[in-house]
């Protein structure tokens, strides 16, 4: 089941502004990248799992999630 997530434009924002502040005043560019796409995987797993994984590895949810967005498409 997909379940829909919300990302508000201040949530977004927020998001953006993080990864500048990373990128420029902490001058880590990786970093900043690094967060973005983790944020984009958690943002994608939580609309497959929005109870969390207990118990459940990180092998096993990639799998699931490749499962789910091609039953999806």
């Amino acid at each position: 089941m997909q379940y829909s997530i919300t990302e508000t434009d201040e949530s977004i924002s927020d998001v953006i502004n993080l990864a500048k502040y990373i990128k420029y005043h902490l001058e880590n560019p990786k970093a900043a990248e690094d967060f973005v796409d983790i944020y984009d995987t958690a943002s994608r797993e939580l609309s497959i799992f929005p109870k969390g994984y207990r118990g459940i590895s990180r092998k096993a949810v990639k799998y699931l999630e490749k499962t789910a967005l091609n039953m999806i498409s």
